[in-house]
């Protein structure tokens, strides 16, 4: 395996083009879709990204449902709340549509976009995370 091919794209520019301090006006003809081939190309293969990144799901799911080749997909769960009993069902529901808009059935690793401590061992949310990796609809956690 190649260095770059142990490389992770961040996909928060596709869909928010503003964002970082290195932000320039995206091209008004810039395709995702050729982009993420050019990146594939490269041997780019796994890709972070979150409902909070504009439309980057939905433009990842595209490419993805495109390629011949599997990536490896991480995503984000965030507006969670300490001591909430539906979090589990909450979580379930965003994983879900994560999934949906990146035409995928499982998330390779499902990061909580708080890192806070009380978020992080609120025992409804641990109890979340467990019931999604039973359900098999993500492989791995992170924070």
């Amino acid at each position: 395996m190649s260095a770059i091919s142990k490389l992770c794209l961040g996909t928060v520019k596709l869909g928010v083009p503003d964002y970082g301090f290195s932000s320039h006006p995206q091209e008004t003809n810039f395709n995702a879709v050729h982009f993420l081939n050019q990146v594939e190309a490269l041997g780019i293969r796994r890709f972070d990204t979150s409902p909070r990144y504009g439309k980057a799901e939905q433009m990842l799911g595209t490419y993805l449902a495109q390629s011949p080749n599997t990536s490896i997909i991480s995503s984000k769960i965030d507006e969670l709340h300490i001591q909430d009993a539906n979090a589990p069902q909450t979580m379930r529901k965003r994983v879900k549509q994560s999934l949906h808009a990146l035409k995928i059935d499982k998330l390779d690793i499902c990061y909580l976009h708080q890192n806070e401590l009380d978020i992080l061992s609120d025992p409804y949310i641990q109890d979340g995370l467990l019931q999604l990796k039973s359900e098999g609809l993500i492989l791995a956690t992170g924070a």
